[in-house]
This record gives C-alpha cells, structure tokens and sequence, in this order.
C-alpha cells in the first residue's frame, strides 16, 4: 500500500488510469510545455492565425481550430497552388501567433475520419457567431473537411 501511495504522489491518479489527451499519448510536441499551452490559449483567444508553407512563402491569414490538445485547418478555397497543397508537397512551415512564431509540420492526420466530427464543431463554435457565419457553415461541408490538416509544432522561434 505504501509503494502505491508514492506511485500516486509521482504520478497523477489521470495519467495511472488513462486518462490523458492525444496529445499527451503521442507527443505530438517537442516543444516545451508552456510554449504550447501558450500557443493553444493564441489560438483559440485569435480569430485569425497567420500561417506559412516552407521558408520563403509569405505569411497568411488562416482560421485554425484546437481539438483534444491538437491544431487544426481547412483550406476553403482548395487552389491547387494554395497552402494546402504546398503543405502536401513539403510539410514544413510554421505559425505566427501574437509576437512568437513556432516551427510546423502540415500533415493529413491518420485519425481524420475519426476526428472530422469534433473539428467541425469547433468550427461552429469558434466561428459560427462571428463575421462570417456562412463561412463556418461552408467549412464543415465535405469538400472542405477532405483539405484538414494537422498542425504538429516541432520547435519555437524567438
């Protein structure tokens, strides 16, 4: 009984039981913690998040989502020389929100059929009462859904 009562005090009762976000299971950052944490409060306190493909192209304006710790966009357009595609070709690029730039890959979640649903409502919800309401509704139709990506954050900049 003793070794169980430290095994709880070095770890939390949630992480014994499962109880722990995707991301936490599949350390889908490399970065610290709070940086993180930070830019998931950016993302979801920013309507519009700036976003680049590669290390040349200039920065855009996007809508992102934050799903079980994990980030999330759709192309709306679907140009095939947009983001989204340069994305598919080389995954590297990063996110500037507020005053910290963070270093990204762009990828196609293995788990999108499974996820899509929970992206779509935090669509609604961050986007739905906003300026652009027909948007939102617009970016859970299915052509759209099949242009999510995940946002993996690989390091910070300055």
């Amino acid at each position: 009984m003793k070794a169980f009562k430290i095994l709880i005090m070095i770890f939390p009762l949630s992480i014994l039981m499962g109880e722990f976000s995707y991301a936490q299971q599949n350390k889908i950052h490399s970065i610290a913690d709070q940086d993180y944490v930070d830019l998931i409060n950016c993302i979801n306190a920013t309507p519009i998040t700036t976003i680049r493909q590669g290390d040349t192209h200039p920065f855009i304006d996007m809508w992102m989502v934050v799903v079980d710790d994990r980030i999330f966009s759709r192309s709306w357009l679907g140009d095939p020389k947009g983001w989204y595609y340069k994305f598919l070709e080389d995954k590297k690029g990063a996110i500037q929100c507020g005053d910290k730039f963070y270093q990204i890959e762009g990828i196609i979640p293995d788990d999108l059929d499974a996820i899509n649903e929970k992206i779509n409502t935090a669509y609604i919800q961050k986007y739905g009462d906003g300026d652009h309401p027909e948007i939102a509704k617009q970016m859970i139709e299915a052509e759209r859904m099949a242009r999510t990506l995940e946002l993996k954050v690989i390091a910070t900049r300055p």
